[in-house]
């Protein structure tokens, strides 16, 4: 599964390269070694056990040309000195690849990912950079395709039609699994420099489960928007829409919303949004502020969920991006910017894609209340990240289907802090955690995770850590404790 959409990505790169780009490869491995010194459940020890994981990987990008994206990929060979039987293959990838097809009117979009990812919110849990076995976590693979056409009509309308197959695949849980397609369709008015203009968008979607019942969703949807200054846009919306969540007919609801979009400087970014839904009130918040060494973000969403999309609504943030997005003015080149913010993040010790989610595999029409909030500080020797999330997901009221989990509050965070002592070595003090509460039918949990590492360049293209970590799960079911040291060594070429 993961070959095949690392395959896929790279011949995107391929078309990158004859279309005059030359896209950046670059290969990499890393090996760790990490021994716990004490590892209980509630009936296991083992404590003493040896778990090597060999990383072999690629980085490949192309930021220019008619084809741009980006590609990391990292396998996962995990040994196990006691539990042999439970060696195994992960697969980590993250790919983005924009293509325009015919210059100025036919695009291509696509998309692949590959994580690691809880089954149930109640279940297990255990933190990302844990190579413990946990049966409660699975591999999720997502893949997308999205073409469209965009242009002008008489110079003063502008129309989009585009489509998008997206299919999400659980290994060893078929229930996860999800096919999505879609249709759209907009035709408005140039919104660039003018005062007033007009906007009429649709789109109809149909969700197929490998278990459960397949959804379907329709909606139209027209606007007008008014700009009184350059930083300021205002909107009004009214709409319907037609879907079968909570019943096997089609049930149409009409819609209405608003929005303001201010942007008083390009470092600051504030836009909501509301809109009167089927299931009541929805909205979009973005909160952003931009300085030299600093940036401040914070989104709340409240929307359905059809499980295409396993983090859920709200899309938080990766380290890699929030540093990406605060490095915008240290370096405007894209390709500077990333080499530069890699580079970064190796020398600390942090992985690029850490994101604090929450959220679950689910096979169900949900909605899902999510707020984010993400800080990052970069000093001359000091960097501070900060990451928190809460998650508020409730199934759809479907007669015809047993929710899977019921209502699940999820909410917590992560903090790193990175001093670097030397020009080539770092320290950094790293915690999470994350709690679920209890609900009508299952008993919560809580984990927490603390981890300390130095890090640091043992040749022009080499680095080395090491470091030490705790956890500690709370759950009336399954719960554990860790206490591991580890050694790690990674080479890009």
């Amino acid at each position: 599964m993961g070959c095949a959409l690392v395959l896929g990505a790279w011949s995107s790169a391929a078309v990158a390269q004859s279309s005059g780009a030359v896209p950046r490869v670059t290969p990499t491995a890393a090996a760790t070694v990490e021994y716990y010194l004490y590892r209980n459940g509630a009936n296991e020890d083992l404590g003493g056990q040896f778990v090597t994981t060999l990383s072999p990987g690629i980085q490949a990008s192309s930021r220019s040309g008619r084809v741009t994206g980006s590609l990391s990929y990292r396998l996962d060979i995990v040994n196990y000195s006691k539990q042999s039987e439970e060696n195994e293959l992960r697969n980590f990838l993250s790919a983005t690849v924009a293509a325009e097809v015919v210059e100025d009117w036919a695009f291509v979009n696509a998309a692949a990912s590959i994580d690691q990812q809880n089954i149930s919110p109640f279940g297990q849990q255990s933190s990302a950079d844990s190579s413990s076995v946990n049966d409660n976590r699975t591999e999720v693979a997502t893949v997308s395709v999205a073409p469209s056409l965009r242009g002008r009509v008489g110079g003063d309308v502008e129309y989009q039609l585009g489509a998008l197959a997206e299919g999400t695949t659980t290994r060893n849980y078929s229930a996860g699994d999800s096919l999505t397609t879609q249709v759209n369709a907009f035709l408005g008015s140039v919104q660039r420099g003018t005062r007033f203009g007009w906007s009429l968008d649709a789109t109809a979607e149909r969700v197929e489960y490998r278990q459960g019942r397949s959804s379907e969703d329709a909606s139209v949807n027209a606007t007008l928007f008014s700009n009184p200054t350059n930083e300021l846009q205002l909107s009004l919306s009214v709409g319907g829409e037609a879907n079968n969540f909570t019943s096997l007919d089609t049930l149409r609801n009409a819609t209405w919303g608003a929005g303001v979009r201010w942007t008083p400087s390009p470092r600051t970014v504030a836009d909501i949004s509301a809109e009167h839904r089927y299931f009541g009130r929805g909205y979009n918040i973005l909160l952003e502020h931009r300085r030299a060494r600093s940036i401040w973000r914070f989104t709340s969403s409240r929307d359905d969920v059809t499980g295409s999309d396993p983090m859920g609504v709200g899309q938080p943030w990766s380290l890699y991006q929030l540093y990406d997005a605060q490095f915008v003015s240290l370096a405007p080149d894209p390709v500077a910017r990333d080499q530069l913010v890699r580079d970064l993040l190796r020398a600390t010790g942090q992985d690029p894609n850490a994101v604090v989610s929450g959220g679950f595999v689910s096979s169900e029409v949900r909605v899902e209340r999510r707020d984010d909030l993400s800080l990052a500080l970069l000093g001359r020797r000091t960097n501070f990240n900060l990451q928190a999330f809460q998650l508020d997901s409730t199934p759809v009221d479907d007669p015809l289907t047993t929710s899977t989990y019921g209502q699940v509050k999820q909410y917590g965070g992560s903090a790193s802090l990175s001093h670097r002592l030397t020009p080539r070595w770092s320290v950094s003090l790293s915690g999470s955690w994350q709690r679920t509460e209890d609900n009508a039918e299952n008993s919560g949990n809580d984990l927490r995770e603390l981890n300390l590492a130095w890090t640091g360049n043992v040749g022009p293209r080499a680095s080395a850590s090491f470091g030490v970590r705790y956890t500690d799960f709370v759950s009336v079911s399954d719960p554990y404790t860790e206490s591991t040291v580890y050694a790690a060594l990674s080479v890009s070429f």
